[in-house]
């Protein structure tokens, strides 16, 4: 049984995780059973439902939860196949909907046509993989004239904050990021984006225990001249 369902397709401009291409989102009711990758239990969930199947009865895992459909149960199934025949991918699960993640597109492409609702899927222009596994983010947009993202880690020293205010053209920094310096506040996961390698290099001494990540940016206008 196969369903075509339409996956709207997008470009990968970053690394997922830090580390994978490609990226397809499903949805399904049955996709929680799948959390933490632990298929014991998902097999054990299925096994009951398989039960319910064939006694006739309803396909739910528990009287509180909604009725499944046979074709969301037999997707379930496959998924539970293929993913547990594979060792390098990731899942991202918010109910009902799963993200994997993966390096292996002859795979993903694969799964794309068995009776799954899939509905998007993410995978770079085969031009940038290399830069795309080299810390880059691509952009498509007009060039705003820096080199480099910087994403912070925990605090940042408050004397960083005057350096900002004194040189705005070298480096931008959000306002709620440069709040949060100057009152010496945890400011993971935000970042800042810089000029150019000589600012780069400045920042690596006033603060460079405190940096998380480095992301080259790369205009890709320019690249494709």
């Amino acid at each position: 049984m196969t369903t075509n369902y339409f996956i709207r397709e997008l470009e990968t401009t970053k690394l997922f995780y830090n580390k994978y291409l490609y990226k397809l989102l499903l949805h399904n009711p049955l996709v929680a059973i799948f959390r933490d990758k632990n298929f014991t239990y998902a097999r054990q969930q299925l096994d009951a439902l398989q039960l319910r199947y064939e006694s006739g009865d309803k396909l739910r895992i528990n009287k509180h939860r909604e009725v499944v459909s046979v074709e969301q149960f037999v997707g379930a199934k496959f998924l539970l196949t293929e993913l547990d025949t594979q060792t390098d991918f990731k899942l991202r699960i918010e109910s009902p909907r799963m993200a994997i993640y993966s390096n292996d597109k002859k795979w993903l492409d694969y799964m794309k046509t068995k009776p799954l609702k899939f509905f998007e899927f993410w995978s770079p222009n085969t031009d940038y993989v290399h830069l795309l596994q080299k810390n880059t983010i691509l952009t498509s947009d007009i060039n705003f004239g820096y080199a480099y993202k910087v994403t912070f880690a925990d605090k940042i020293d408050p004397n960083f904050y005057k350096w900002i205010v004194n040189n705005p053209f070298k480096v931008k920094v959000g306002d709620t990021c440069l709040e949060s310096i100057k009152k010496g506040q945890y400011v993971r996961g935000f970042y800042c984006y810089i000029k150019d390698d000589k600012i780069l290099s400045l920042i690596h001494l006033m603060i460079g225990a405190q940096i998380a990540r480095i992301d080259n940016i790369v205009y890709k206008a320019v690249k494709d001249k």
